[in-house]
Formats: structure tokens, C-alpha cells, sequence
């Protein structure tokens, strides 16, 4: 899995690629701490972010 990255504006990047709710591999793990050193804002879009209800 490769994560894309399109550069924002004015500040930060973009990154898509992967599903933010499923295990994520070594690998991703450290090219989005990588992102975050480099650029400080990563934006995630259409991630379902909302809490976990318990039943």
C-alpha cells in the first residue's frame, strides 16, 4: 500500500492511500511520522473518524 501525498496551499500535506480505522503496517506507520516531522499538518479526508459505540 503507498500512501499519496499532495502538498496543500499554503501549509501541510494531504495523505490518502489507506484506512485510518484498519491495522496499519510498519511501514505506514513510519512514513506518516515522517510526514508529520517534515510538514507538521497532515490532512486526512473521508476517514470515518467517529467514536466507538459500545453495544
Amino acid at each position: 500500500m503507498a500512501l499519496t501525498v499532495t502538498p496543500l496551499n499554503n501549509v501541510g500535506v494531504e495523505v490518502s492511500g489507506f484506512d485510518i480505522n484498519k491495522p496499519l503496517t510498519e511501514d505506514i506507520k513510519a512514513e506518516l511520522k515522517s510526514l508529520w516531522y517534515e510538514h507538521a499538518i497532515l490532512l486526512f479526508r473521508d476517514q470515518d473518524i467517529s467514536a466507538l459505540k459500545n453495544n
